[in-house]
């Protein structure tokens, strides 16, 4: 059963008492299939409804950060980073980094890298994940303080870093030279946990002193309290750049929490949940054709994200009646690769789909 606890116009917030959650510490948002991960100690578990129903995700263990990236999740398990496949929820490989002391946060480049924190030794190592069963990894950089939470800004090319303690600092690491520079010095929060960045180039940052998510915008030098209600010590966040949902999990209540940045008028359920979403060729080339039967009029809008859920190109297709729709998606300017194909009725996700650009 979900509950509403606060309505603040530009966000809702929604929990969740439907599964019993014990040693929750980080999310992370699936943009293939539109869920949420947490992990919770000894299992991960996973919601597609943000919050109402969770369901175990495979037999893994997770204890703190975890990532999506490609068709794989990665997450931090003691001292072992573990992958699994994200259709059969099969363990593919697992990787113990020697040394560690407290393995926290993780952040992804959207290729093949990931960075995880050793909040212990106050080091960032790299993960070569090319071949998820035989990952390799190398210390790339001493953080000045405790380093907590990542997160990889790819307009920036650099990792964004958050610390533990009292009044700490925000930090980047060059994801090319792994050179550390100092973007916030005395943030005037204590104990920051977890960071991610929206589609609009802006970043949040959970703190535990006190309760509440900071946005800070892409230089660091404007900061705004937006969420202050319905947390307990938050944790690692994911935001899902594809929907505008903020996932928080709060190790205090052991609840997850979710929170809309998007436009709340915008909300409506649609009953899209039988629809079947069609686009082919794939792989594709300059174009491919989306088909998909409306049961309802809606302002509909094609997205195209990458696999961390980065939007890199959409198209308007506007007011269409209940019915069928067909629609030529221009791919021009896309390069090579796989992303996710996006149906948006009303400002919301209706549904998703994977396509192949050659």
């Amino acid at each position: 059963m979900k509950t509403i606890l606060t309505i603040f116009g530009a966000f809702i917030i929604a929990s969740s008492f439907a599964q019993t959650k014990t040693g929750i510490e980080a999310a992370e948002y699936d943009p293939v299939n539109n869920r949420f991960f947490v992990s919770n100690s000894n299992s991960i578990l996973v919601t597609s409804d943000n919050g109402d129903t969770w369901d175990f995700f495979g037999n893994g263990n997770a204890t703190h950060g975890m990532e999506v990236l490609g068709n794989s999740l990665f997450v931090v398990d003691g001292d072992f980073i573990r992958a699994f496949d994200l259709t059969t929820e099969d363990e593919l490989g697992s990787l113990e980094i020697s040394g560690a002391i407290f393995l926290n946060g993780l952040a992804n480049n959207g290729v093949d890298k990931l960075w995880v924190s050793d909040f212990g030794n106050g080091e960032i190592h790299e993960i070569d994940v090319t071949d998820p069963a035989n990952m390799s990894n190398i210390e790339v950089a001493a953080i000045p303080q405790t380093p907590n939470g990542l997160t990889y800004d790819s307009s920036n090319d650099r990792v964004v870093i958050v610390t533990w303690g009292f009044n700490e600092g925000i930090y980047a690491m060059d994801a090319s030279d792994y050179g550390i520079t100092t973007l916030v010095n005395d943030t005037g929060l204590g104990n920051l946990d977890g960071v991610d960045n929206d589609n609009s180039g802006n970043f949040y940052v959970s703190s535990w002193f006190p309760n509440r998510i900071t946005r800070y915008n892409n230089d660091f030098s404007e900061s705004a309290s937006v969420v202050t209600s319905g947390l307990s010590n938050p944790a690692d966040i994911s935001y899902a750049q594809g929907t505008d949902w903020l996932a928080v999990a709060n190790s205090g209540s052991q609840q997850v929490t979710f929170h809309y940045f998007g436009v709340a008028d915008n909300m409506n359920e649609l009953n899209q949940d039988e629809m079947e979403l069609l686009v082919y060729p794939t792989p594709a080339s300059n174009f491919l054709w989306l088909e998909c039967e409306l049961n309802s009029s809606a302002v509909v809008e094609v997205k195209i994200t990458n696999l961390k859920g980065q939007v890199i190109a959409n198209q308007k297709l506007g007011s269409q009646n209940p019915g069928q729709l067909k629609e030529k998606i221009d791919l021009s300017n896309l390069a090579s690769g796989n992303y996710i194909i996006q149906l948006h009725m009303n400002g919301s996700l209706a549904k998703s789909t994977t396509a192949i650009v050659k």
